[in-house]
């Protein structure tokens, strides 16, 4: 009787111990190094599920207007798109390729890139608990509804272990290198990125966001999408990552788009047509 009992006893903290360390092995962390920058944490804020991808392949006729940005010396210049070829990526739209009138040195038309509408939460419960993402994982989140718009599908989780690889963010409530994420890793990925400072000049923003660039934004405590603006009314429309409730995007006076706060810098960023 005593050996039956030893046996159950062995078998039952065989099982105990196997358990538990599946459950400690879920989380990896990953030793990082410091790096310079301006450096942003995030607020936790509530979990809400993402909407489901949606897939389409078409081609359609566009009478939108294609705006190419120069050099800060030069005006922009518009043309009419001839063609648009829409392709899937993205969770709530497609990412369009627009052939716009003008053709480069070897005669072939200029591809331009209107990106796809994403939104992405820290805090989503498929990902919030990895590494602090929903309390401080408003910049990786951020780089990865910018690079998903495009067609660079990503999630944050993702992009978060590209940064902490990087040394641009760490496990933990610590700061997001953003700026230095935006200078290297974009340029990496076939982005170009023009630095429009702050305060946010919003006739020049518009002028960006309207020849297919996203903007981000950051105040000292947050980072988010800035995807429209309205200069008469001094308002910014943002893809805020920390709030789970506004994946449709929200609206808030460019003087203080988050807690109250001015914009500490923002850039338009967009892919490079190949």
């Amino acid at each position: 009787m005593k050996k039956i009992i030893l046996c159950l006893f062995l078998i039952i903290s065989l099982f105990f111990c196997v358990n538990v360390y599946a459950q400690e092995s879920n989380t990896i962390e990953i030793p990082v190094t410091q790096d310079s920058g301006t450096a942003t944490t995030s607020a936790q804020s509530p979990a809400q599920d993402l909407a489901p991808v949606q897939t389409s392949t078409q081609t359609v006729s566009s009478a939108l207007s294609c705006v190419k940005v120069g050099t800060p010396d030069e005006s922009l210049k518009a043309s009419v798109c001839k063609e648009a070829t829409t392709s899937q990526q993205g969770t709530s739209g497609p990412v369009i390729r627009e052939y716009c009138g003008d053709e480069d040195l070897q005669g072939n038309p200029v591809l331009c890139y209107k990106p796809g509408y994403v939104f992405y939460c820290q805090g989503d419960p498929q990902w919030g608990r990895i590494c602090d993402l929903a309390s401080a994982g408003c910049g990786p989140t951020t780089m990865a509804m910018v690079l998903s718009a495009y067609g660079d599908t990503i999630t944050p989780p993702d992009m978060d272990s590209i940064f902490r690889q990087r040394g641009w963010r760490a496990c933990g409530d610590k700061p997001s290198y953003m700026q230095s994420a935006i200078q290297n890793l974009l340029p990496e990925m076939g982005y170009e990125y023009h630095a429009l400072g702050a305060p946010l000049n919003l006739q020049r923003a518009q002028e960006f966001l309207n020849a297919g660039y996203l903007i981000i934004g950051s105040t000292n405590g947050h980072i988010f999408v800035i995807d429209g603006v309205d200069p008469a009314q001094n308002i910014l429309r943002l893809r805020d990552p920390g709030r789970c409730e506004n994946k449709d995007g929200v609206y808030r006076s460019a003087s203080a788009p988050w807690g109250g706060q001015p914009l500490m810098y923002s850039y338009a960023v967009k892919k490079k047509a190949n």
